[in-house]
């Protein structure tokens, strides 16, 4: 973000302390950037519908009416209020909005109206300071508070910041005198010490070299005893090394460990936020540009895609982007800005609802989206994202302005003292292309680089003089004088293609064109029983084309097939695919084979259930919890909740340990009605021991409803054990992981799901197929 993020029109409040560190570029004066076409759009809609929409004294209240840390509804709810004016300020400074600003001043001064006399200001009783998640809030506090100073330099924000940071430095001073920054938040930590970020900010906003001194404090404390251990664990083992995978409060602590580098020219610093990077981008990223399963980082290559495995906290999403956006600007390579346009065109703006700003906590490959404008972590951090697209746009140093993503939009600069005026003329992502107008008042110098987006198979700059062409993955870069009035004409050629779906799914692909990810739209396909239905042929991906339409401006066709009610594999059918951004039910796991013989009568019944690693690590001290209790996949037609049955919020439970042979797995599937069904088929997933269970699994029956534990605990599903997995292997035997493996009933019956359940064997837990058949 930049360091004048001032309200459109106020003068610009600057940071005391420079960066010892330069960026090779730096976003421009937010006011200076204005941005149309898709990602206009949704800014606006970001503003009008939802930031106006928030309510600012549901935002103050648990600051004016304090709960204990063990009211875990409200553990968090004081990060809302932080967020909120992080994303409304950034918004002012691109354009003017007095309704917002007035929302803003007021949600500023009431946090400030509420902090204690000693500087505390957070949501906790005093008895329970520093607890949960009370430093985690007061993360946002400061960011909040610090956004707000730099729009209107409202001198009391900056005091209320300063005092929040003496308190901080004194309670949490150097051992022996102070408390334990690493005891005082979740996951080793690593929530409290996320305030990294705005500690370094609060340094540079007043100068105070305490809190610098405190910043360094927090890095060295992760190494200590019950700390997190991030530098170490990036130097030996990566991200499997980490005591804790959770990647929200990951991501944050190296966001801020990126600042505190360009304070302080460490080199360790740098490294290991590269390092974080690289191993996530490598091992962790979904190709729709964000990461985690449950909240965690999940194992390499074998990533979740089920609404039911929770993936892609839209948190973590945003966490992502601004990592990303802070290493494009520091290095200038374009590895890191194509992370922010796959981001952004993917699955940020899948999480948002295009007509009202709501957001998603969780964003999946399939199924229903489940938009909410209820005050959840991931509904105040989307805004915050999608306010900051200009400062992943453009960027700038003294003579060089570079364009990241070739979106609609004009930018007024200055070489010097001459201005000069770009703007960028395109419906990009709706079609690739467009015209760059450079609007001069005298002939200037100056170095214009553009991003060669990585799909592109072609880049071509036409000056009019002549025809420059550009690699993918590259930047692009052209230096002259410019005449008053220069155009420049960028053709982007691209081909669709198929990307591969993880192992955690065999045989299913993706389907990207351009910046995009495209996905099957039940809107889009209403004469469909089943998305899943459909399968492509991998040649006939040539031949996606738009159709192109006033009100879908972003529609494509494909020759396809589908297995109809008949069973009767390979009918011809056009399929039509839309943007994943656009989806709201959708598939985008395609298969590329029939199943017509052997598909289930409920979408994803048969779908690739998700798995959880449960690697050996550092444990917190107390019981081991269970490492896996079990995943429910639903119908894909109905808006039920796919949750999975494992504590999500307790690292215990995700990184406790190896599985052993006393500890039960299962895996359900719930229908949204009762089936008349005789066989069952299972077959395993991606394990790293051959498969599943120890022995032969139970197979049951729900003769009643499927009752999701996490929906309502009281209510016990009846289940009925039927029977064991014919000629499972024994357990001298290895046994064959693409083996299928099958239960006929009798005959016929009426239920309501299958499960299938037994003691675990191996520590990579997942489910290739498990299918009720007629």
């Amino acid at each position: 973000m930049s360091d004048t993020a001032t309200q459109a029109g106020f003068p610009p409040v600057g940071p005391k302390v420079p960066w010892r560190v330069a960026s090779a570029q730096n976003p421009l004066p937010p006011s200076q950037v204005q941005v149309g076409g898709l990602l206009g759009d949704r800014m606006r809609t970001n503003v009008e519908h939802r930031l106006l929409a928030v309510d600012a004294d549901a935002l103050l209240h648990r600051f004016r009416e304090r709960t204990p840390s063990s009211d875990f509804a409200n553990a968090w709810a004081g990060e809302h209020a932080g967020k909120f004016l992080a994303a409304a300020c950034r918004s002012l400074a691109t354009e003017t909005n007095d309704r917002l600003a007035d929302k803003v001043r007021r949600i500023a001064h009431g946090l400030i109206g509420a902090q204690d006399a000693d500087g505390y200001l957070g949501t906790y009783v005093d008895a329970d300071r520093w607890t949960g998640w009370d430093v985690w809030v007061h993360k946002y506090v400061l960011i909040g508070l610090l956004a707000y100073y730099r729009m209107e330099a409202d001198p009391a924000a900056l005091e209320s910041c300063s005092a929040v940071g003496d308190r901080l430095v004194a309670d949490f001073a150097a051992p022996p005198a102070g408390r334990d920054v690493n005891a005082a938040g979740w996951f080793f930590g690593m929530a409290a010490t996320s305030i990294l970020e705005p500690v370094c900010d609060l340094y540079r906003m007043s100068g105070d070299p305490r809190y610098l001194a405190f910043a360094e404090r927090i890095v060295e404390g992760w190494e200590q005893r019950g700390g997190a251990h991030i530098l170490s664990a990036l130097r030996s083992g990566g991200l499997d090394a980490l005591p804790s995978g959770k990647a929200y409060e990951f991501l944050s602590n190296i966001v801020g460990l990126v600042d505190l580098y360009r304070l302080t020219g460490t080199a360790a610093y740098l490294d290991a936020a590269l390092a974080a990077w690289n191993e996530a981008r490598q091992s962790q990223l979904y190709a729709t540009g964000s990461l985690s399963a449950m909240e965690h980082f999940q194992p390499h290559d074998c990533h979740h895609g089920l609404p039911s495995s929770n993936i892609a906290e839209t948190c973590v999403t945003v966490t992502w982007l601004q990592l990303s956006q802070r290493l494009f600007h520091l290095t200038g390579e374009p590895r890191f800005g194509a992370e922010c346009e796959r981001a952004i065109f993917n699955h940020l703006l899948a999480a948002q609802d295009p007509r009202n700003g709501d957001f998603c906590y969780y964003t999946a490959l399939c199924g229903s989206k489940e938009y909410s404008d209820f005050p959840l972590c991931c509904v105040s951090s989307g805004p915050r994202a999608v306010a900051a697209i200009p400062d992943m746009v453009w960027s700038a140093s003294d003579d060089t302005v570079t364009v990241n993503i070739l979106a609609a939009s004009s930018i007024d600069w200055a070489v010097g003292d001459k201005p000069v005026k770009l703007a960028i003329r395109t419906d990009f992502p709706v079609r690739h292309g467009a015209e760059i107008v450079i609007d001069l008042a005298s002939p200037t110098v100056f170095t214009l680089r553009l991003r060669v987006p990585d799909w592109a198979t072609a880049f071509v700059v036409d000056t009019g003089e002549e025809q420059l062409d550009g690699a993918a993955g590259t930047m692009f870069e052209l230096r002259r004088q410019w005449q008053p009035g220069s155009k420049l004409q960028v053709r982007i050629s691209c081909r669709p293609e198929l990307l591969s779906a993880t192992a955690a799914y065999p045989g299913r692909v993706l389907l990207r064109y351009g910046p995009q990810l495209l996905t099957l739209s039940e809107a889009e396909n209403p004469a469909l029983a089943h998305l899943d239905a459909v399968h492509i042929d991998p040649a006939a991906v040539s031949q996606l084309r738009p159709v192109h339409g006033e009100k879908a401006p972003q529609v494509f066709e494909m020759p396809a097939r589908f297995d109809d009610a008949a069973e009767q594999a390979g009918a011809a059918y056009t399929a039509r695919f839309i943007p994943f951004a656009e989806a709201r039910r959708h598939n985008m796991l395609l298969r590329t084979r029939s199943e017509a013989n052997e598909r289930a009568p409920t979408q994803w019944s048969r779908a690739f259930a998700s798995h959880i690693h449960v690697p050996p690590g550092i444990v917190g001290e107390g019981a081991l919890g269970t490492p896996f209790n079990g995943e429910f996949a639903t119908d894909g037609r109905t808006d039920t909740a796919a949750l999975l049955d494992i504590d999500g919020f307790d690292h215990r439970t995700l990184r406790g340990g190896a599985a052993t042979a006393t500890q039960q797995g299962w895996i359900a599937i719930a229908f949204d009605r009762p089936l008349t069904l005789r066989r069952i088929r299972f077959r395993h997933g991606t394990t790293d021991a051959s498969r599943w269970f120890a022995a032969a699994p139970q197979l049951a029956l729900a003769t009643g409803p499927v009752m999701i534990p996490t929906i309502d605990p009281r209510i016990e599903t009846r289940w009925e054990e039927v029977g064991t997995l014919a000629d499972y292997p024994d357990p001298a035997d290895a046994g064959d992981a693409d083996r299928t493996y099958w239960l006929i009933l009798p005959e016929p019956r009426i239920f309501h799901g299958i499960r299938i359940n037994g003691s675990l064997r191996s520590n990579l837990l997942s489910c290739g197929d498990l299918a009720a058949l007629i």
